[in-house]
């Protein structure tokens, strides 16, 4: 999502965030809501059962879809609330490791107004 950030030209920080949290909250709908009943149902449209869509097993929200379908797009958005800030932490353990490279690997005193000092 950040490479198509510039895309979206926007002038402040601030639109530029609320441009980038639109554009994961519909890439994220589309995810949630439209990709399952795709793969899922079994319609018979010929330009969609062409690419393969549409020819799933179930024609209808019946209690064998929603213990299927409906309990792995549960689990996809339990998952969706944890994986977005596990990617950070890679970030975070790289920038604590060149802080530590940075020092010589010394310990850091803190001076008496809280200021990291050596």
């Amino acid at each position: 999502m950040e490479a198509v950030g510039p895309i979206s030209r926007k002038k402040t920080m601030n639109e530029h965030t609320k441009s980038m949290l639109w554009m994961i909250t519909v890439f994220y709908f589309l995810n949630m809501a439209a990709v399952p009943p795709l793969l899922q149902f079994d319609l018979n449209i010929p330009a969609l059962n062409f690419f393969g869509l549409l020819q799933g097993q179930y024609r209808d929200f019946s209690p064998e879809w929603y213990r299927i379908i409906g309990s792995q797009l549960c689990f996809t958005m339990f998952l969706g609330m944890f994986i977005p800030h596990f990617s950070e932490f890679p970030f975070w353990g790289m920038a604590q490791f060149a802080r530590i490279m940075d020092r010589g690997c010394k310990s850091v005193k803190k001076g008496e107004n809280g200021v990291n000092t050596k």
